[in-house]
């Protein structure tokens, strides 16, 4: 949350965007996310995009309708632009009746890119691409949600992927010293 002299400053400012900087303040937890990130030097290769069933009309010795694909990759998330003392209108409810209570918000916007770089799908299809294909784009916004949160929830994710998904991800940021620690994975053969 911002302190009351950031939310003051946000108020009299009123909604502006601009070029995302690191470390606005205003960004509240996002504040470090503002650039362009890829997975290179040395760590090219390291994503896997997924593992999914798709409908697959299979030959009649598979006796299956589905198709397992698995995706390696490399991804590229662009942190561009944010707008800031953007007003959510609201009211609250007190002992002597309701008041304007508007909630303000700053929206960092993000564009995710993903290239296959390996592939493999069982039974095969001839459909699960070749390497350099792109497989992924997503447009979206992380908000920090600055006041007025009652539920605990003062970030959020809205993306939309073009083939029809769309997301609204709630939640409640923390802050830790250092590095996360992520484990070691196997994959199993």
């Amino acid at each position: 949350m911002l302190s009351s002299q950031q939310l003051t400053a946000m108020k009299a400012q009123g909604r502006t965007i601009s070029k995302a900087s690191i470390k606005d303040d205003e960004l509240g937890p996002l504040k470090l996310l503002a650039g362009k990130w890829r997975n290179v030097n040395g760590l090219e290769g390291h994503g896997w995009r997924n593992m999914i069933a798709l409908p697959f009309v299979a030959p009649a010795s598979a006796k299956t309708d589905f198709r397992l694909l698995l995706n390696q990759y490399n991804e590229e998330l662009d942190f561009t632009l944010v707008d800031k003392g953007v007003p959510n209108r609201g009211v609250t409810k007190t002992a002597t009746g309701l008041i304007n209570s508007d909630q303000f918000l700053a929206a960092l916007r993000y564009q995710q890119s993903i290239t296959q770089i390996a592939e493999d799908d069982f039974p095969v299809s001839g459909l699960a691409g070749k390497p350099g294909t792109p497989i992924h784009f997503e447009p979206g916004l992380w908000l920090h949600m600055a006041n007025q949160v009652s539920t605990g929830h003062d970030i959020a994710r809205i993306s939309s992927v073009p083939h029809g998904n769309s997301v609204l991800a709630l939640g409640q940021h923390t802050e830790v010293a250092g590095a996360p620690v992520i484990r070691e994975t196997t994959v199993c053969p």
